[in-house]
């Protein structure tokens, strides 16, 4: 994904650097996809500063440092391919002051594993990620547009808002075939809850 720095205003929250200058995220982590909003603050007036991630220089990562020393700009977060958090550092200099400041990246959504075996006694660690911190997320079990049943998963943890625990796949016996299962930070299921992820598990065989 091609990340390029535009102009954007806002409030950032600036990283501490042993220099002067200092270069921040307005969030510490962020989903794939989503617009990464970065500032810096302490360069030299009128100065031409360059911008970089990982120390790759951003398209249109240039510009020019405002009178009182700062600057602001947006790109956007890759798309991650696998389920797992990644760490990059955003950089600027003008050439005399540089500084530093790391964020994280995280996909949106939940796998787990093992994905077959007896759907009886199956137990399997779910894995979540991207749900924000410190934030309960819920597991709601539908088949046919009907809910069975809600279950809590567990309380995410970091800055991505990330979980891991195991569980019983089906607390309770379930039927063949296609189940929907709904992940999200609401109690109560709906099937219009914002920012909830959908998964299809398939059970095939009943084992007596």
């Amino acid at each position: 994904m091609r990340k390029t720095l535009v102009a954007v205003t806002g409030a950032l929250v600036l990283a501490p650097a042993a220099q002067a200058a200092t270069v921040g995220t307005d969030k510490p982590c962020y989903r794939s996809g989503e617009t990464i909003r970065v500032g810096g603050s302490g360069f030299t007036p009128g100065a031409t500063y360059t911008a970089n991630v990982n120390g790759q220089q951003l398209p249109n990562g240039t510009g020019t440092v405002s009178p009182a020393g700062g600057f602001s700009g947006s790109f956007g977060a890759p798309s991650l391919q696998t389920p797992v958090e990644r760490s990059f550092t955003f950089g600027a200099s003008d050439g005399t002051n540089s500084a530093l400041a790391t964020y994280k990246v995280t996909p949106f959504g939940v796998v787990f594993s093992p994905n077959s075996g007896d759907p009886r006694k199956l137990r399997v660690t779910y894995r979540g990620f991207g749900f924000g911190p410190n934030k309960r997320v819920y597991l709601h079990y539908v088949k046919g547009g009907k809910l069975k049943t809600t279950v809590s998963l567990a309380v995410t943890q970091g800055d991505c808002g990330s979980l891991s625990v195991k569980k019983r796949l089906f607390p309770f016996r379930a039927s063949r075939g296609t189940w929907t299962f709904q992940y999200d930070t609401s109690k109560k299921y709906s099937r219009s809850t914002p920012d909830a992820f959908r998964d299809s598990v398939l059970v095939r065989r009943i084992f007596r």
